[in-house]
């Protein structure tokens, strides 16, 4: 008598088999998670960097060239303008018009409009202002300051330069 032999055809995966390739997509997952928050707070740092790169340019250039018409309408109207100031406050800042009225010698500070960063950074490191002087635009009253952009957790940090003359310098 022949024997005959039946083969087995194996269709598929077995559950061992399916339950380990599904640990390993979450070991790797779970490994992930760290360098992508990494990342996103990078990013973050950067965006507002750049931003208040951004601004700070700006302001400087309408300070060099005495430039008063914001959205908002006239920064100093009736006045002289003496210079813009940028302040500083945890993770925010605002831009400041600094006014002169000449018949008295007052000073006005008119806010011209208020940056929010917090969703970005936890805080901006020093200084609290950085003003800018109407047609040179050097800082006044200062010998340059860092502006450090802080992260949510710190762990990364940017820093921002103001020199003396008033060139902004970042990363």
């Amino acid at each position: 008598m022949n024997s005959i032999t039946a083969k087995t055809a194996s269709l598929g995966f077995t559950l061992v088999e399916a339950l380990l390739v599904l640990a390993l997509i979450g070991i790797l997952t779970a490994m992930s998670i760290p360098t992508v928050t990494n990342y996103t707070a990078k990013q973050n740092v950067d965006l507002a960097t750049s931003s208040i790169i951004g601004n700070l340019n700006s302001l400087r250039a309408d300070a060099i060239n005495g430039v008063t018409k914001w959205a908002t309408g006239d920064a100093c109207p009736g006045l002289h303008l003496f210079g813009y100031q940028v302040v500083f406050l945890n993770g925010s800042y605002s831009y400041i018009a600094d006014c002169v009225d000449d018949s008295n010698n007052h000073s006005y500070n008119r806010v011209g409009a208020k940056v929010d960063l917090t969703g970005y950074v936890a805080h901006i490191e020093n200084p609290q202002t950085v003003e800018f002087v109407t047609l040179t635009g050097a800082l006044y009253n200062s010998s340059g300051q860092t502006i450090n952009i802080c992260s949510s957790n710190c762990t990364f940090t940017e820093p921002v330069n103001v020199t003396e003359s008033g060139v902004i310098e970042g990363p």
